[in-house]
């Protein structure tokens, strides 16, 4: 009785733990998803700043590895958002050993189907309220 006991424990225990984590992967973005993210949000600081300096190019950098470091809802309902921290390692196209880490937060909005990603920009009103979300594609490759 008590071997049948303990086979049963672990296998709960099993059937538990994949269902946990299960959930949990299947809510977040992969990593290529995150880099992907980075470059479009780094393209379009890229794009303000070019605006305001009046210049027409800025290096291409490379983002190399992701590391998460929290994740949360921030607005349940018809329009998921979910917040992504972590840091980054990137470095400029064509610069040899110069390496740079950085923290990021992004803002995600998972497809209808849940097979595709958004960034997603708060706009905010005068007062710094949220009023909604504009958000940019993220390619699916």
């Amino acid at each position: 009785m008590r071997r049948f006991f303990l086979k049963f424990l672990c296998q709960f225990s099993l059937l538990i733990c994949l269902g946990l984590f299960g959930c949990n992967s299947n809510t977040l973005p992969s990593n290529k998803v995150l880099i992907g993210a980075l470059e479009t949000q780094m393209q379009l600081t890229d794009n303000k700043l070019m605006k305001v300096l009046a210049v027409n190019d800025f290096a291409t950098p490379e983002i190399f590895s992701v590391r998460i470091y929290d994740t949360q809802i921030v607005s349940p309902g018809q329009q998921e958002i979910i917040k992504v921290s972590g840091d980054f390692y990137w470095k400029l196209s064509g610069v040899e050993r110069q390496k740079s880490k950085n923290q990021f937060r992004l803002f995600l909005e998972r497809g209808n189907q849940g097979e595709s990603w958004r960034l997603a920009s708060p706009i905010t009103s005068g007062t710094g309220a949220l009023e909604s979300w504009e958000t940019y594609p993220l390619s699916i490759e």
